[in-house]
């Protein structure tokens, strides 16, 4: 009895969680942040607003937002210290 309810059990928890990869997409927000006189700015700070994610720009001015879900709007912001 035991091994008649395995193989479904498992395939039905197989299925439930591969839905659940397919439709968990992520996405990243990516960029330079640049001064007036076009020269990228170090050690920004970029974050989204009213979350705890965020990152600093690297010596090129670049940065990433890695693993952001879906949202239906949101706004990122820059500081730069000093």
């Amino acid at each position: 009895m035991k091994k008649k309810l395995f193989l479904p059990v498992l395939l039905i928890l197989l299925a439930f969680f591969y839905n659940d990869f397919l439709f968990a997409q992520n996405f990243s927000i990516n960029g330079i942040v640049k001064d007036k006189k076009n020269q990228p700015l170090i050690g920004a700070n970029v974050y989204i607003s009213k979350k705890a994610l965020g990152t600093s720009t690297d010596k090129k001015g670049k940065f990433v937002l890695k693993n952001l879900k879906p949202a239906q709007a949101c706004q990122y912001q820059m500081q730069f210290p000093g």
